[in-house]
């Protein structure tokens, strides 16, 4: 018998693009494709040599980010924003 709230699990996951999960009811997540069910209770040793789930440092990751065209516009955008809001309150106060 399907199980409702797995199914929305794995809808949720697949929109999210992840594809890991970590549950003790492994027979549940089987039989829904692209997902990999991990036992907690298997991981007694290293983890798995998967390049996804490699460490990644938060240098690296916001290096990543910054790479990225889109998100190096958003960035510059929230920056141009945020010197509007400082250069504003300081007019507000009197100082420029």
């Amino acid at each position: 018998m399907p199980k409702v709230h797995d199914a929305r699990l794995v809808a949720s996951m697949n929109v999210h693009a992840v594809t890991l999960i970590l549950t003790f009811n492994t027979d549940d997540f089987s039989r829904h494709a692209g997902i990999t069910n991990i036992n907690p209770q298997d991981l007694t040793g290293s983890p798995p040599n998967n390049p996804s789930l490699r460490r990644t440092s938060a240098r690296e990751a916001s290096m990543n980010i910054d790479a990225n065209e889109s998100n190096a516009d958003w960035v510059k955008q929230k920056k141009n924003k945020k010197k509007q809001v400082i250069k504003a309150v300081g007019v507000a106060r009197g100082e420029g």
